[in-house]
């Protein structure tokens, strides 16, 4: 591959954090900013800037939202209203000059945690994120199922019986109850935490309350998909002694024989992983195409040394 900046950003709903490196993986510069500040302008200039003098290669935008179509446009993104309808890629492509792509940030995390993360290689594969909102990114022969539309993994538009007269919004009933937006009507929800770690019971029924919800989306997506592994990110894992021995055994009784859990590696680090990797595979294929080559799976491999 040439010589070049790989650009990655993760937008989530709270904050987006961005990040450049070369062509092997080390990172030269990064930058944290509260998505609060966000737009596709703001976007733009601050990834302009990490690479300085140094050419954009390949660029990887995770949002929090589902993306969509050719021009791969926001089609959903309740906590970011800013981007909502924009189509990124050719938007970005045209002022970084460089191959964009853009991908729902838990798929991203996914990836990264497929890769490189907990239950390394496992396939079919699930991961579930909690954060602001919540979501699901989904393995299948290593690469990402995305379903017909691009909005697979949706898993907070997960609904029951008592859903059916709920009045339409664009927070799904699943997510509306179990997701950091959720918890945080009750309070901060670090503060949450902590009191039910201490045995406050109302913090100790509303963590519950979450694991129930978290055991349930578990054991729907092992109905649908029977996943070799499902695993447990955003959140979950810096509060794991509260949660994952409760989701677990919600989800065992709700769908006997379901599938095992494991606790993510990366962190808040796996969709930028995530990011990187896919900018480096675009960053290949778009030299080869230039080339007039062909890429091949050693040409699409991405570097095995980032550390965000």
């Amino acid at each position: 591959m040439r010589s070049g900046a790989l650009l990655a950003a993760d937008i989530g709903g709270t904050r987006a954090r961005l990040l450049a490196a070369d062509a092997n993986g080390g990172i030269f510069a990064r930058h944290t900013m509260a998505s609060r500040e966000f737009d596709v302008s703001r976007l733009t200039s601050e990834l302009a800037l990490l690479a300085g003098d140094v050419k954009p290669q390949a660029v990887c935008v995770g949002v929090a939202g589902v993306v969509s179509g050719y021009e791969w446009v926001v089609t959903v993104a309740p906590n970011l209203p800013s981007i909502e309808a924009v189509a990124l890629k050719p938007f970005l492509e045209e002022r970084l000059d460089a191959p964009v792509a853009v991908e729902n940030d838990v798929n991203l995390a996914a990836m990264g945690e497929h890769t490189s993360g907990a239950g390394e290689g496992a396939s079919p594969r699930a991961l579930i994120s909690l954060g602001t909102g919540l979501g699901a990114g989904i393995i299948i022969g290593g690469s990402l199922f995305r379903g017909a539309h691009d909005g697979a993994g949706e898993i907070g538009l997960l609904s029951s019986v008592g859903d059916i007269f709920r009045q339409p919004s664009s927070v799904g009933p699943l997510e509306s109850r179990i997701s950091g937006a959720a918890l945080e009507q009750h309070g901060d929800p670090c503060e949450i935490f902590e009191q039910a770690r201490a045995g406050e019971s109302a913090a100790r029924e509303i963590v519950d309350s979450v694991a129930d919800g978290l055991g349930l989306a578990v054991a729907n997506l092992f109905a649908l998909l029977e996943p070799e592994l499902v695993v447990l990110g955003g959140w979950i894992p810096k509060e794991q002694d509260l949660l994952v021995e409760r989701i677990q055994r919600v989800a065992s009784r709700l769908a006997p024989g379901s599938t095992p859990i494991a606790v993510a590696k990366l962190d808040d680090n796996a969709a930028l992983l995530g990011a990187l990797s896919i900018a480096y595979q675009v960053a290949n294929t778009s030299f080869l195409e230039s080339s007039g080559r062909s890429s091949s799976p050693a040409a699409a491999s991405s570097p095995s040394d980032a550390q965000p």
